[in-house]
């Protein structure tokens, strides 16, 4: 996982968002490879390992993907550059959330975009640049708006998708198949017959009224 990742993680315990104390044990170039993560609030923690973070036991029980080691040769071009289109990765450095469905594309976004891409709910070694997360349930691990764009996938449930659309800034980018409804808080920009394309909006301020 990227060390920029890295300073963004919060605790996915269900209590106020804590930011994660991360303590790096070997990073290589900007990854972060072998470490721990762990929430003063209620001392849960997370280990690092092969690049990836991982939350107990509860992502094998689940039966989470684990991504395929010669898969991101695999990605037709063409598929790449639509998905780079569809989620706005015209700049370089653009941090990304993708969802399992779309783990094999990760590496080739790092390589020909140099994003910093986190899988959502992939459990197994992170190839250079990417950072998979598991184990943590139906919270997104990452402080709010730190992402620039996210691509979601049918095997999320509506949690974890309003929890996704929470770690996108205002503004950002939001794709998934058309057979899913957009999420609250995404305002719908274009679709086609594969793929329906949001941006995320401000959150809504609420104003207590008070008697004069």
């Amino acid at each position: 996982m990227r060390l920029e990742l890295a300073e963004r993680l919060v605790c996915p315990a269900p209590h106020v968002r804590t930011p994660l104390i991360v303590i790096a044990e070997e990073t290589r170039d900007r990854d972060l490879v072998r470490g721990t993560a762990g929430c003063m609030l209620c001392h849960r923690e997370g280990i690092f390992s092969d690049g990836s973070l991982r939350f107990g036991r509860e992502a094998r029980a689940r039966g989470l993907a684990s991504p395929d080691a010669s898969a991101a040769g695999a990605v037709d071009d063409a598929a790449l550059l639509r998905l780079a289109a569809l989620l706005g990765l015209g700049e370089a450095r653009l941090p990304v959330l993708l969802a399992a469905s779309f783990a094999a594309f990760a590496e080739p976004l790092v390589v020909r975009y140099d994003a910093l891409v986190a899988v959502f709910g992939v459990d197994g070694p992170s190839p250079s640049g990417v950072g998979n997360v598991s184990g943590c349930g139906d919270a997104l691990p990452f402080a709010d708006a730190t992402f620039d764009a996210a691509a979601l996938d049918g095997a999320m449930s509506a949690a974890v998708m309003a929890e996704a659309v929470r770690g996108v800034r205002t503004g950002g980018r939001v794709m998934a198949a058309v057979s899913l409804p957009l999420p609250q808080g995404v305002r719908e920009l274009a679709r086609d017959e594969r793929h329906w394309v949001g941006e995320v909006l401000a959150p809504a301020i609420v104003v207590p009224l008070r008697r004069a």
